[in-house]
This record gives structure tokens, sequence and C-alpha cells, in this order.
């Protein structure tokens, strides 16, 4: 489609309307120099595991909805693992141009799962509907099912269509209030809150308390009374939920994200303590129970546990390394033997006296003579060096826990940013949120899931580039300045390059000065200065950041950078403002927005970055933290 053709009698003109090409070969659709604003709605759905995009049964229109699977640094939508099955060649056969929704007409949808037993009792009610209409998403094992319950804030109810999937599904018209999603970022972790859903109940819903909610998920679309299901109602929020409150009158399901899941220990693997010496790699007494050592990245001089004290076999990770390029007795390096190909060949064959040899494979090594101290070593893991960078990391930690549906062009995005090879030892018991909470922190990132439950990936910087949504006084129903305490920082000092084991005492008299003096600091540290920011702010203070940064080109060039973002001036406004319901779904946090206000030096337009927003379903009122 490209720009100023005519479509059903409308000029596609402007930047809204820049869609180009299609390269199947690429899987990409190309939008050329720009940044589209608009591109196709009608794609509800973007699975980037099959790499489709599913459109129904007609062909799209453009309107101004924006994927969130857009790429702005490349300018293309990417399908991942896949290609899409329906191109766009076909567009000028549209049904119409549709440049105004009316989104006040628009009914929400609120589809539940609930853990039941009565799948197989006559007559049983559901939702006060009769079960055999309700949607069975299967058997949740221990005779019970998982059903889908269905309501809706249309006073005339809605059912889908017998052709439809589900078929014949009804809707309960007792929808109050569809909910909220508030969500603020600092570095770190993302912080969620969803709020609640509230049923309007006559009673017909008390079989309520019979049901497992808590820890199922809820989905809230939106769409016209007329629409066709589930194309013309896509996703507003996908959650999980709390157990429900009941009260004479309503019901009220809270909400809330996968956050929660980030709080459990990362490593949860034990040492069984199973060793039949001189055998085994699982450890004896002293070891039973203890977790398994877990690295990410490159790390200097960890301690390994000794899973085989007759072997001398020690274990640095829980999994395969990519290197093990030292290992040290007291502060010396001993010579490195070839690498062991199995773990047969490990317990088999010892190394030379003053020898180590790893087993890769299973994050191990063995030594060729008792040590005289203290066993450390320096260890790889991941293939390659961009596998070591924050967002490979924090998509590896997540896999970890389980989560794997990850918008994957943010951790790219975020690579390409801060190409920094980090490094980091998990603490016994310490959670994945804190450990991702490090690995952001180290290059200014945050992490969280957005309202569809897809786990986002970001980095605060200066906003620039086109803005997402344009906020003036005609939408701008509140705005204050808030963080008045802020003040310019004139000195940054950001920690990097961690020895994981301090050694100050008892070292080998082999060892050089140098590195005596290496060994006995936790941390080396990068400074950026501007002593000129005090002239003008005597408050002026520092700003101390740890980081998981290996090297120091690299902490240097991160410090300089939080230099310049933090020590000039930055404003932190709550806006309130009504936006359309595509408007709404545009923003999300790290997004770009512009806002045009006749004080603070906003006449003319200023960028923001949304490090905070409210959606409230009810009416596309949204609050926005504003930062820049």
């Amino acid at each position: 489609m490209l720009n100023g053709e005519t479509l059903n009698g409308v000029t596609l003109n402007g930047p809204e309307y820049l869609v180009v090409s299609v390269s199947p070969s690429a899987g990409m659709l190309v939008f050329g120099a720009s940044q589209p604003d608009v591109v196709l709605y009608r794609m509800p759905i973007v699975d980037p595991a099959a790499g489709l995009l599913t459109f129904g049964s007609e062909q799209p229109w453009v309107v101004r909805y924006l994927l969130p699977t857009v790429n702005p640094v490349a300018a293309h939508i990417a399908f991942f693992g896949g290609q899409p099955d329906v191109w766009f060649d076909a567009i000028s056969s549209s049904p119409g141009l549709s440049p105004e929704v009316d989104y006040e007409s628009w009914i929400y949808l609120v589809e539940v799962g609930a853990v039941t037993g009565l799948a197989d009792i006559p007559g049983a009610v559901v939702n006060g509907f009769d079960l055999n209409g309700a949607s069975l998403n299967g058997d949740a094992g221990g005779g019970v099912t998982v059903e889908t319950l269905r309501y809706t804030d249309s006073s005339m109810g809605y059912a889908t269509r017998p052709n439809e999937a589900p078929g014949n599904a009804q809707y309960d018209p007792s929808l109050q209030q569809p909910g909220y999603v508030q969500r603020d970022i600092t570095v770190g972790a993302a912080q969620t809150s969803f709020g609640e859903v509230i049923l309007a109940s006559t009673g017909h819903l008390d079989g309520l308390l019979d049901y497992g909610l808590d820890g199922q998920q809820i989905l809230i679309r939106r769409g016209p009374q007329d629409g066709v299901y589930p194309d013309d109602f896509p996703l507003r929020l996908v959650a999980t939920l709390e157990q429900p409150e009941f009260a004479a009158t309503t019901v009220r399901l809270k909400m809330r994200d996968r956050m929660a899941l980030f709080g459990d220990p990362l490593q949860t693997a034990r040492y069984g303590g199973s060793n039949v010496l001189p055998a085994g790699i699982d450890g004896g007494e002293d070891l039973k129970g203890n977790p398994k050592p877990l690295i990410y990245g490159r790390v200097f001089n960890m301690a390994p546990a000794p899973v085989n004290t007759s072997r001398l076999i020690y274990q640095a990770n829980d999994g395969a390394l990519a290197d093990l390029p030292a290992v040290y007795d007291r502060g010396a390096a001993l010579s490195r033997g070839a690498d062991y190909a199995s773990e047969a060949d490990m317990q088999a064959t010892a190394p030379a006296a003053g020898q180590y040899r790893a087993w890769l494979a299973g994050g191990c090594f063995r030594l060729g003579g008792a040590p005289t101290g203290q066993v450390t070593c320096d260890a790889l893991e991941g293939a390659m060096l961009a596998d070591r960078y924050a967002g490979a990391l924090l998509v590896r930690i997540a896999g970890r826990m389980g989560v794997t549906n990850i918008d994957m062009v943010d951790a790219y995005a975020l690579d390409a940013a801060a190409p920094y090879e980090l490094g980091i030892v998990v603490d016994a018991q310490e959670s994945a949120a804190s450990v991702m909470a490090r690995v952001a922190a180290s290059v200014g990132a945050w992490f969280g899931f957005d309202r569809l439950d897809y786990l986002r990936i970001g980095r605060l910087a200066t906003p620039t580039g086109t803005p997402v949504v344009e906020i003036t006084d005609l939408s701008i129903t509140s705005i204050e300045r808030t963080s008045q305490a802020e003040v310019p920082v004139w000195r940054v000092a950001l920690s990097y390059d961690r020895n994981a084991t301090d050694q100050a005492t008892d070292l080998a008299g082999s060892v050089s000065a140098e590195r005596r003096a290496w060994l006995a600091q936790t941390w080396r540290t990068a400074v950026a200065a501007n002593p000129s920011v005090k002239l003008q702010h005597r408050l002026s203070g520092e700003l101390l950041r740890d980081s998981a940064i290996v090297w120091s080109a690299d902490a240097t060039a991160e410090s300089a950078r939080l230099l310049a973002l933090h020590s000039q001036r930055r404003d932190t406004f709550l806006v309130g403002a009504r936006l359309s319901g595509g408007e709404a779904d545009l923003l999300d946090l790290g997004d770009v927005v512009r806002v045009t206000w006749p004080r603070y030096g906003m006449d003319g337009g200023r960028l923001f970055v949304v490090i905070g927003m409210r959606l409230d379903f009810g009416g596309d009122a949204v609050d926005l933290t504003l930062w820049g």
C-alpha cells in the first residue's frame, strides 16, 4: 500500500500510511526510512512462536493501531519462528477504510478461568447458564475441569455465533467495572497493580465460591456489540486471578501480573549427597541439601563446589560452560590440560600434577593434585559474546522460571544499545527478581510484564524520536509537576569487574603484587564527573551504582551515559488525560510522548518518557507519569 494511493475513495497520505512492501523471504513488513505511527487494524493476534498474523475472515483495513512487535530501529515488523500466512497484496479489496472508530459504543468481554469438579453433574449451572453451553478448556486433573466463565458490560448481553470458536458461548451481562492496570518503572523490576474486575451479583454468582479461581487466567477484550469473535475483540489485558471477594451485591475479581513468579529462588537444584566415593559428582554429606552453583555470563575468581573430594572434582555451574579459562589454588593459576569429553572420562582420568582439566558440558573440572588452600576459578557461561549481554541474560533467567512469552524485540534493542559483557554469580536462595534486577541495573534497564502478559524490557534514556501519542490541552484533564526534591548529580561512580571471592590473605608466594591488590577488593570503580554542575546546584550529589559489567571500557561508557542523563534537570509530571481506546492501546511503558501545555516550557511541545501509567478500562481515562 503506497503512500498516496486511494482506498475506497480515501487518499492515504501522511506518515501513518507507509506500508510500502512485503518481504516473504525476510518475514517482515518494510516501512521505508521512518517508523510508522499506524499499521494495520484487524491484526489483534501476533503469535511470536508461529510467526503468524491472524485476520479471521476479512482483509484488514488501515487505522491508528500500533503493533507491539514493531522494531523502530530497523523500521519493520519481524515475525519470529516462521512466516505469516496472510500477506497484504489483497488489501485493496478491504471492506472499507475506517479512520473514525466509535469506541464509546464498544463493549467489554471478560473471560475467567475456573477449576470446577461439576463437569459430570447433570443440571450444574456455571455463570447463570447451562454448563453444556460453557467452554471447556480441558481436564485439569483429579477429576476436575477448567471452565471459561464469561461476562460483559453490555445490557443486551453477548453471545458468539454458531460458526465462531467457541460457538454459542454466552456472556453474562453482569460486568460493572472491567478493571484497570497501573504499572511503574524504575531501574530494575517494574511495579504493577492490576486492580479488580467487579461483577454485579443477584445471588446467581454464589456458586463461584466453590470454584478455584485463584491462579487462573483472566482475559479482558473490547470490541463492537455486533463484532466477530475473536477478531473484533482484541485483548486489552491478560492477568492472573487472586482469590475473589464476595459481597451482597458484587463479586470482586482481584488481579495481578506474573511478577510474583520471580519472587521464588532462581536456583532450586540441590546436591543429594549420594556420592559413593571415589565415584560421583552429587557431593557427600557436607554438600547434601546445598544449592548447586549457578552463574550467568563471565565471572572471575568464584569458589566452586567440591562435588567429589576423592577425585578432586569441582563444579562451577549447574549447566554447561562455554569455557573455564582459569583455575587458581591460593590465588596462583594452575596450568590447563585437555578438556574432558564426558563425565565418565573425567571420573576415569586424572590430570597431571599442577594441572586442571575441564568438563564443560557439566560445568565441572578436576585437579591433578590436592590443593594447598582456597580453590577458585574464572568461568564463562553463554556461547557467544552477545549471549552475555543484559537482554540475553534477562531472557535466559526468565526462561529458567518458566516464562517464554517475552518480547524479544525489546531484548535485542537493549543489547544493541548496551553491548556490555556481564557476569553474575547467583547467591544461595537469591530470588529470580533479585538476579534480574542486578542485571538490569548494570545497564540502566527495567523489566516487567505488560497488560498482555508479555515480559517487556526497556532502558531509561533521554526521550527522543517520533512520539507515539500527542497529548494536548484538548485531552489533558490534570497536570502536576512532582519529584520536586530531585537535584542533578555531578558525579557518577559505577562498580564493575567483581571479584567473587575476596582473598586478602593466605595467597601463594607466586601471586603477583598486581593480582594481590585485585584479589583484596570486591569491585573496581568507573567514575564520570562534571564539577561545573555544582556551580548551579550547590546541593548536587553523587550517583552510586553496582553493576555486573566485566570490562573497564564498558563501565566507563555506562558511567558517562548516566552522568549525561542525570547531571541536568529532569522533570516528572503526573498527567491525567482522556484518550480514545485506539490511542490508549498505543501506549506502553518506555514509550515517548509529546505534551503541549501552556506552562513549564511545554507551550511548543516537549518529549517525555512514560515511566508510569494507570489505564482505567471503564472509561479510557489514563493517568501517566512522564519523565524527561
